[in-house]
């Protein structure tokens, strides 16, 4: 599995992140704030193929964040992002 970007970066509400998966692979994301607490946890099974996965983010607060995104334990991948 592949996570290649997350957008928009400076969020107001939603944001989505591009995925390449095999079918029944299953992504958790954990979003830390900028003290390191974790803000939001989301799972998700995938699809086969290339998708956008959509983030619904308006519960977290106005601040700067970091997404980091896995397959079960293996870290795929980090964005830095903004909530405004």
């Amino acid at each position: 599995m592949n996570v290649n970007s997350l957008q928009p970066t400076l969020i107001k509400h939603n944001s989505s992140l591009s995925i390449i998966a095999k079918k029944g692979d299953c992504l958790f994301v954990k979003i830390f704030d900028i003290e390191g607490k974790i803000a939001k946890t989301i799972s998700h099974i995938l699809e086969d193929g290339k998708q956008e996965l959509s983030l619904n983010l308006s519960d977290l607060a106005k601040g700067i964040y970091i997404l980091n995104a896995f397959s079960t334990d293996i870290f795929l991948n980090s964005f830095k992002f903004i909530k405004h």
